[in-house]
């Protein structure tokens, strides 16, 4: 319960004679205490703290290099805000996640660089609003995505001895631990197939994974509604997305480039400085329809989607940006 303590002066006069003040006098009185009430400022409400769009920022700590400095930037305002500094946080491969007050990150236990000890692990951690930590998952090696709401955390990860080329697990669980399911990398379909986390739905009823061989080319896309525990698989082997590209986990619309892949400099700067025409694609996961919305001249596009029905991508004919609306 919030109290507020108002100390209002009051205004106190005194006459000599026992006689009743006279009606000069009480308004008077009236007036003081009415100037005073108003001039005090009742204290403003403090919110509690609203869930954002945001991501989590890690650098670093400039006087103690054990420690990293957690940043939360506000992807709305670019505003950032300091966290926490934090003991054993994977810094360079880091890519925190925010949700309702929560930071998730992964840390990297016993490694020291340079070292042959191959005593060492990731471990992901969760992190209340007063920096309170939690660890949740354990592995040599593992990427994760928590669903909006938080009922679920999906962790892609590679038993110690298996081959990271068909030997990994796609395991969901709550946030108290307990494995809800658990899939196996060749249950998708895709032979020698590593797995690569993508997004999941706004509502948190589905995650969307990409399935590789060695390179960022998807050959498979794969929606599992943790509702069925259902895989719906796309195989997408025969589509020329390759360098860049952008999933809408909630229409399961897909964006991307014919832009080559390119693994060398000179590779890359000859196609650039040709007449290559590179076009930009919208593919639909389930009616299997493709439309073109745009094309370049040897440039990339680096397209996004900003809601359901938008990609901001490269304007080719400029130095800015521009969007597109897709139906």
């Amino acid at each position: 319960m919030k109290c507020t303590i108002l100390l209002i002066p009051v205004l106190f006069l005194f006459a000599c004679s026992p006689a009743a003040p006279n009606t000069n006098e009480q308004d008077l009185v009236a007036e003081a205490v009415e100037e005073t009430l108003a001039a005090v400022q009742l204290p403003e409400e403090v919110s509690e703290p609203q869930d954002c769009d945001c991501s989590v920022l890690t650098r670093i700590n400039p006087d103690n290099e054990a420690l990293a400095d957690v940043y939360i930037l506000d992807n709305a305002t670019g505003e950032e805000s300091f966290f926490a500094s934090l003991e054993d946080i994977a810094v360079e491969q880091n890519s925190g996640e925010y949700h309702n007050g929560n930071i998730y990150l992964v840390k990297e236990v016993g490694y020291e660089p340079g070292s042959d000890d191959q005593n060492w692990t990731h471990e992901l951690w969760k992190f209340d609003a007063d920096a309170n930590g939690t660890m949740l998952f354990a592995n040599k090696g593992l990427s994760y995505r928590v669903s909006p709401d938080e009922n679920y955390l999906a962790i892609e990860y590679v038993p110690e001895g298996a081959d990271m080329n068909g030997g990994g697990k796609l395991a969901f669980f709550d946030l108290q631990g307990n494995l809800l399911h658990e899939y196996s990398a060749p249950e998708f379909r895709v032979e020698q197939a590593m797995l690569a986390l993508e997004k999941w739905s706004g509502d948190g009823s589905a995650l969307w994974l990409s399935l590789h061989h060695v390179g960022p080319r998807p050959l498979a896309f794969v929606r599992i509604n943790v509702a069925s525990w259902q895989p719906d698989i796309y195989i997408f082997a025969d589509t020329p997305v390759a360098a860049e590209y952008d999933l809408n986990a909630n229409t399961g619309k897909l964006v991307y480039s014919d832009h080559p892949i390119f693994f060398d400099v000179n590779s890359a700067q000859e196609f650039a400085d040709g007449m290559n025409p590179v076009t930009l694609f919208v593919y639909d996961f389930a009616t299997q329809n493709e439309q073109v919305i745009a094309t370049s001249i040897s440039q990339m596009f680096h397209p996004r989607w900003v809601d359901d029905d938008t990609i901001e991508c490269d304007d080719p004919s400029g130095d800015g940006v521009m969007l597109i609306p897709v139906n």
